[in-house]
């Protein structure tokens, strides 16, 4: 199951219909704070998140999320892409960038990397 966590809705729900039509299952969250307990989504086989939200941002979602689940990936998508960014992608081997406007072809080849277990950075 993939886990998207954005408050752009339109975003989320073309984002969700797309990885639906590539086969996941989705479910779909408009905040973190509308999470159940991280550390009870078993089942859960990437977790997707914008990284510009109100209240907690994408990047520390990710890390409560990994610290709950720590086999399971993330891809943070954002429109602020900048090199603190990069550079904390580039030390976590479970955190992968991807800059909106989404490309859905390279988004799509990122997420079968990632589930093929190869970073991308």
């Amino acid at each position: 199951m993939v886990l998207i966590v954005d408050d752009d809705e339109g975003f989320r729900h073309g984002l969700a219909e797309h990885l639906r039509e590539d086969g996941h299952s989705v479910r779909e969250y408009g905040s973190p704070a509308e999470l159940p307990s991280l550390d009870t989504l078993s089942g859960t086989t990437l977790l997707i998140t914008d990284y510009h939200m109100p209240g907690e941002d994408g990047l520390r979602l990710a890390e409560r999320f990994h610290h709950a689940n720590p086999q399971v990936p993330v891809i943070i998508v954002t429109a602020h892409w900048g090199q603190h960014l990069d550079a904390v992608a580039k030390k976590l081997d479970y955190l992968s960038l991807c800059q909106k406007p989404l490309d859905y072809f390279s988004f799509h080849e990122l997420v079968h990397r990632i589930s093929d277990g190869k970073k991308t950075g």
